[in-house]
């Protein structure tokens, strides 16, 4: 990654020529996120696709944090495969996801198993080689399939979903001593904070130390936080309304207020929303 965390397309190729380099071989696949799950910054996945393939190596897009709450187009991309995540992204039981590729690799993923057992004669002709175990099936399944209604339109609210987390954000720097870690404005809705300057300095001389926080949001009716965590945290907007984002902001200001810390609210920019 690049001093913002961004992986960039010139980053790959260099990549994978130190690996050639370095063991005299060709990497056999590219993997990158296009959220990473740490700062959920957007990676330059296109331009990473389309060097891997001038190397002439397959790509695969991890759309963990993606596919589900955003449109994802693996064509547009150049995408030989695409895996997203049912119980991070698409309103799914765990353990669930999905993967899709193209005609190309399509034959080779999704084989079956040809044997035959040597005293039964049986056949697994539907069993998928590739897929480790059982896939789903069950509970888990059923589900996966109810989601598919909602995520299916969900997606295309996406760059209002961007909106109120860039909204939210806004809010927590406008705290005395805010940070925010991931890229910004956001992109996501997914964000890495750091309040060790403002909360934090709170916690210390607090009797509750860190927990004081959670103490505050949960009066407020607010859970979820990591609790006690007052440094460095992560917290998304995904399916919030706006009357429940703002009230979040108002929330951290109020309790940020209660405790003596400055808030310049002209910082809050999305507010006429």
């Amino acid at each position: 990654m690049n001093e913002h965390n961004i992986v960039t397309a010139d980053a790959t190729a260099e990549k994978i020529e130190a690996i050639k380099q370095e063991t005299g071989k060709m990497s056999v696949l590219i993997m990158i996120d296009h959220s990473d799950y740490q700062y959920a910054n957007e990676h330059d996945v296109k331009g990473i696709a389309k060097v891997a393939h001038q190397y002439d190596i397959p790509f695969l897009y991890n759309g963990a944090y993606t596919v589900g709450v955003m449109p994802v187009d693996g064509k547009e991309i150049s995408a030989d495969f695409v895996v997203g995540s049912g119980h991070k992204s698409m309103a799914s039981p765990a353990p669930s996801g999905v993967l899709a590729t193209t005609d190309e690799w399509a034959p080779k993923i999704f084989r079956t198993t040809q044997m035959v057992g040597d005293v039964t004669k049986r056949k697994f002709g539907i069993k998928e080689v590739e897929m480790l175990g059982c896939t789903l099936m069950g509970s888990t399944l059923i589900g996966m399939m109810a989601s598919f209604p909602t995520v299916k339109n969900r997606v295309h609210n996406w760059e209002e979903e961007v909106k109120k987390s860039n909204y939210l954000i806004d809010g927590l720097l406008a705290i005395e001593g805010g940070k925010i870690l991931s890229e910004y404005p956001r992109k996501h809705t997914l964000s890495k904070v750091d309040t060790s300057r403002n909360f934090d300095i709170i916690a210390q001389g607090h009797k509750r130390k860190g927990f004081f926080l959670s103490d505050e949001l949960s009066s407020k009716g607010i859970v979820g936080e990591f609790a006690g965590a007052t440094r460095v945290w992560k917290l998304n907007t995904y399916g919030l309304s706006w009357e429940k984002v703002r009230y979040v902001v108002d929330t951290f200001q109020g309790i940020a207020e209660k405790y003596k810390l400055q808030v310049n609210r002209e910082n809050d920019s999305n507010g006429s929303k």
